[in-house]
């Protein structure tokens, strides 16, 4: 069993990537497990937000776009967790899936909107994802990682190899009184500097800013500078006082002059093959011309010591994340692993760039076209690309931003339903071929759009008996079902008649015992009967409930319609005692929204002996609001009324028999 992580593990993540880890363990450990108020997790979303951008230079609208983004992810994954239920799946698998139907895509779409917004990564390889792990050109078979690509791309243009540039830094360090002159530091940055290319050690923020000071590259020329330590010789840049015809003689005297050859081009400018070759001639067309001018003086442009010092920690964090994930996903595949069969964190590559891409060129495709046209090429080329995958892809499917409730609720049941369907030992589900195996891509794609057919079928079959009048034709039908999904729907849905509810209800308790599903009608089963104020049938139903094992993924379930049955019996502080084991087991696994209907009986329960006070009901108020039991973002004090008014009107039901207590004739939440 293991818990969907939650959003906030956003700033925990940011933080352990960037910087190693600057969150105490303390207050890591009370944002993981849901002990902040929402205030406190706003003020650490800012702080967070800030420290990185600080750490990356960026301006202050850039932290304000951060800030605003970054929220936007938390909020939409918040809304989707309040759906999740997990079962029995080990975290590998809920991570994987979540990365493959939530987070890649998401965060793909929206590095590509930064990309067009704002390039920041000129002079950096057009036709190489740098922040992710690519093929070593000299070796397809092996992965260069983040760091590594950065620092070839920075050395290169400056035009030193590694001891070079140790002997440059270390003059400066000498003359700026920062090391001891008889202590040579050469040696240690040099050592340090191949560490990092090896991967064999991260950089940190501190490092870096040492090993890449603006000083060392000081100049008021655009050009080689005889002040500065670097000679920049790898660089090109554009002459604006010259004509095109000269700027693309330059250009290509420069690529010649460094014997760049066509397969090294191709991983550097984002041209065809064709185009460069002709470019390279010297007889290209004037478009290509001026293309090819263009991109080399982007890829060529000198950097500035900021630049580079962003660049490297970006790396450091996306190497880090990947090193994490590897570690966790495949445990015993080495980092540079090129085989995507055995790394499967490939597969999580391949979709980051295939959606990065198509956005790109939906862009591009479609300047000048009405309001829309981006987004409706976006979809199409996608949909074109990997049809199969329309339904993983839900998120970001343009089409669906219509209907935002029904896709989140589309999306979590797949996800659920996957989760309910894992076994111990299974492997990860493949959602994209490794190595282009034509059998695998076969029964990936039968498997999917049957997966789909059937979620279409059981739409339709839904929305006939949402309008059936015959009740007892559907009764008779319903006693034959054995689609549980389909039955659970059924039953939860109030648009549905009352007796197709209770049939489906009781064709679930024929067939889900043992299943993925086997609480869902005990705790409809449990709550049918407690509120006719059925006592004999609720004890009944939760007799069964003692042969269950302590660790049962219901447990929660059953324990929260205990502590109802105790609350109708008058026995609160046993009611008490259940609604809180029930919360604690709700922080190890995911319930969907049961932890907020706990956490809103327990504060009304508690409401009936003291007023709210924040010290002992925050906790509770901000569970009813992270997990989707209120509609709108409220405040403490209407949360607070809402849980009184519910424990009175909804949840005390006394049995026949039990005294019926009195509501306080002023409600705990006004008292002063």
């Amino acid at each position: 069993m293991a818990l969907v992580p939650p959003p906030e593990a956003i700033f925990v993540e940011l933080s352990r990537s960037f910087f190693g880890s600057v969150m105490g363990k303390r207050e890591k450990t009370r944002l993981l497990r849901r002990e902040l108020s929402m205030k406190q997790i706003e003020k650490e979303h800012r702080r967070s937000c800030r420290e990185l951008c600080v750490a990356l230079e960026f301006d202050e609208s850039a932290v304000r776009d951060a800030e605003q983004n970054i929220w936007e992810v938390v909020m939409s994954f918040w809304q989707i967790e309040q759906e999740l239920w997990t079962f029995d799946a080990p975290i590998q698998h809920i991570v994987w899936e979540l990365l493959i139907h939530l987070y890649v895509p998401s965060a793909a779409r929206r590095a590509a909107f930064w990309m067009i917004d704002d390039r920041s990564d000129d002079g950096l390889p057009d036709g190489r994802f740098w922040f992710l792990p690519e093929p070593d050109p000299a070796d397809p078979s092996r992965l260069q990682l983040p760091v590594q690509q950065v620092l070839d791309w920075a050395f290169d243009l400056i035009g030193l190899s590694v001891e070079g540039y140790a002997v440059r830094l270390a003059e400066d360090q000498i003359e700026n009184g920062i090391c001891n002159p008889d202590k040579d530091p050469k040696a240690k940055i040099a050592r340090a500097l191949y560490r990092w290319q090896q991967g064999i050690a991260l950089p940190d923020q501190d490092s870096i800013k040492r090993t890449f000071p603006d000083r060392l590259a000081e100049s008021g020329d655009t050009g080689p500078n005889p002040k500065s330590r670097l000679p920049f010789s790898g660089c090109w840049e554009y002459d604006k006082g010259e004509d095109l015809e000269y700027n693309y003689q330059s250009a290509r005297d420069f690529i010649q002059a460094r014997n760049l050859s066509i397969p090294r081009l191709r991983f550097d400018l984002d041209i065809s093959e064709d185009a460069l070759s002709r470019a390279l001639d010297g007889h290209p067309p004037e478009d290509e011309k001026a293309r090819f001018t263009f991109l080399a003086s982007r890829r060529f442009a000198r950097p500035s010591m900021k630049t580079i010092r962003q660049m490297l920690l970006f790396a450091r964090a996306m190497q880090d994340g990947y090193l994490r994930l590897l570690k966790l996903l495949c445990p015993d595949v080495q980092p540079t692993c090129a085989d995507p069969r055995e790394n499967r964190v490939l597969e999580l590559t391949h979709i980051f760039k295939l959606v990065y891409n198509l956005t790109l060129e939906a862009y591009r495709s479609t300047a000048g076209h009405e309001t829309g046209a981006q987004d409706q090429h976006f979809e199409a080329k996608l949909k074109a690309s990997v049809p199969w995958m329309e339904s993983a892809f839900a998120t970001i499917l343009p089409s669906n931003f219509r209907y935002p409730d029904a896709t989140r609720t589309g999306i979590c049941e797949r996800l659920s339903r996957r989760f309910s369907e894992i076994q111990d030992g299974d492997r990860l589900q493949a959602y994209l071929p490794g190595s282009g195996d034509r059998d695998e891509l076969r029964k990936i794609v039968e498997r999917e759009y049957r997966s789909s057919k059937n979620v279409v079928a059981e739409f339709q079959d839904h929305q006939r008996h949402c309008e059936r009048l015959d009740h007892q034709a559907a009764v008779e039908e319903i006693e034959k079902e054995t689609r549980l999904w389909f039955l659970n729907n059924l039953a939860q849905d109030t648009n549905v008649s009352g007796v197709i509810r209770a049939a489906s209800t009781n064709r679930l308790a024929t067939i889900a015992k043992g299943t993925a599903l086997e609480g869902v009608w005990f705790r409809d089963a449990l709550e049918a009967a407690r509120q006719r104020g059925d006592r004999t049938r609720v004890d009944k139903l939760l007799s069964e409930t003692k042969e269950l094992d302590p660790s049962d993924r219901w447990r929660p379930v059953w324990l929260h319609q205990k502590a109802r049955h105790h609350i109708n019996l008058n026995e609160w502080n046993q009611a008490k005692t259940c609604l809180k084991e029930a919360i604690e087991l709700t922080r190890i696994q995911s319930f969907g929204p049961t932890r907020g209907l706990l956490s809103l009986d327990l504060l009304g329960l508690e409401l009936t002996k003291s007023a709210y006070n924040q010290r002992n009901h925050g906790g509770l108020v901000r569970d009813v609001i992270m997990f989707g039991v209120v509609d709108v973002p409220p405040t403490d004090k209407w949360v607070v009324v809402t849980a009184e008014t519910h424990f009175w009107e909804e949840v005390y039901q006394p049995y026949a028999g039990t005294t019926r207590r009195k509501r306080a004739s002023k409600q705990r939440s006004q008292r002063r």
